[in-house]
């Protein structure tokens, strides 16, 4: 009976110590590694310039790149650790900014100027000067290629930017051009002002066959359109001045209720049905505002407000993003403390949102969870060494009895 007793004490003991260690290493196991407690949100990364930065281009969630005035031009292979200048050329103001993988891509800007690189920014070569200024460039694939700018100027290229040469825009729509989406090699469009239907207004112009020909497509009374997003023949969007907002979904163009009050000048709707858009108020007070859609776009809420007007957004993923504006501001959405590389995916909704009057600072996963995970740690071993004298004293018994 004496030796069942230990038997079964030692037994017991093993069990005991095998439960302290496991219990031990996931409480000490890093923080990075464990479920993520914490919403999405934004938060600012430095950009090491303080020159207005006026768009953002990412590939994937690590490599991306934004461009400014004063030839501001930066790039992070990291997800926005760390940025590091490009040497574009000074005395240029960029605009637009476009890659179609993470070595090729082009900057378009002051002066005409369209420059291109095959090393993810390290080194440019102009293929474009002008007296035009260039506002937005835009490719389809490697090959097929738009710019626009001022005085309704469309350039456009099915070499990679080797030869550029005019497209011309429908009659009557000479206003400047702010911004050019193609959703393929054919299919595109182009927004900016126009002043010939009595009075300032907005003009989106569209093509069907890679620009050969631009036709009017839809016009907003007194609101400029600045912005476009497109994700496939049959879903694009534009937006622009207090509020304006119009969604593309093959066959006509249908306005939207965003923001009134807001100037709006970036959009961006990756997979899953969640959008976003940023401006600033149209009152000229100063400040950003970035809003979210959790309805593919159909009603819109304040999702964060910064200091600094914004002026683009992009979202290579649902789940990570990024904005910038005035003041070298760059912003990036996504869980805090997690890596981009590592971004888990869970689901989240609006009631995590972070509030829309405040900058959200959320503490790191690692500060107060790690304090809490340290004393269970410590409790665990103290309680593994107990079980392990024990078991060995068991066994002990057992083997002198036996």
């Amino acid at each position: 009976m004496k030796r069942r007793t230990s038997a079964v004490f030692a037994v017991f003991g093993l069990i005991g110590v095998t439960a302290a260690v496991v219990v031990s290493f996931a409480l000490l196991a890093p923080p990075s590694t464990a479920l993520v407690n914490y919403p999405p949100a934004w938060a600012p990364q430095d950009a090491g310039t303080t020159e207005a930065l006026w768009d953002v281009e990412f590939t994937d969630e690590l490599s991306g790149w934004v461009v400014g005035e004063g030839g501001a031009a930066l790039a992070t292979t990291d997800g926005g650790a760390t940025w590091r200048p490009l040497p574009v050329g000074s005395g240029l103001d960029l605009f637009g900014v476009e890659f179609v993988d993470s070595a090729t891509g082009w900057v378009v800007g002051s002066h005409g100027a369209i420059l291109a690189t095959t090393d993810g920014g390290r080194t440019w070569d102009q293929q474009h000067t002008g007296d035009e200024l260039l506002a937005a460039v835009d490719f389809a694939d490697g090959d097929h290629g738009w710019a626009v700018g001022a005085a309704g100027r469309i350039l456009a290229t099915t070499d990679g930017g080797l030869t550029w040469r005019r497209q011309s825009p429908p009659a009557g729509a000479s206003g400047d051009l702010v911004d050019v989406a193609f959703a393929d090699a054919r299919t595109g469009w182009a927004v900016g002002a126009t002043a010939d239907a009595g009075g300032p207004a907005g003009v989106v112009l569209a093509t069907t066959d890679g620009g050969a020909t631009w036709e009017r497509s839809l016009t907003t009374p007194d609101q400029t359109l600045t912005r476009l997003f497109a994700a496939g023949p049959a879903n694009a969007w534009a937006v622009g001045d207090d509020g304006a907002a119009a969604e593309w979904k093959g066959e006509k163009w249908s306005t939207r209720d965003v923001a009134s009050g807001e100037d709006l000048r970036g959009v961006a709707f990756p997979a899953g049905g969640s959008g976003w858009v940023v401006g600033s108020p149209a009152s000229g007070l100063g400040g950003g505002v970035i809003l979210r859609s959790d309805d593919a776009g159909t009603s819109w809420s304040p999702e964060s407000r910064w200091e600094a007007a914004l002026h683009d957004v992009c979202f290579p993923s649902p789940t990570v993003g990024w904005a910038v504006g005035e003041d070298g501001t760059i912003l990036r959405y996504g869980y805090p403390g997690v890596s981009p590389s590592v971004s888990p995916s869970p689901t989240f909704s609006a009631s995590l949102l972070v509030s829309p009057t405040s900058n959200p600072t959320p503490s790191p996963p690692g500060d107060a969870d790690e304090k809490g995970t340290s004393g269970w740690a410590l409790v665990a071993g103290i309680a593994a060494v107990i079980a392990l004298a024990v078991t060995v004293v068991a066994l002990t018994v057992t083997r002198k009895r036996g």
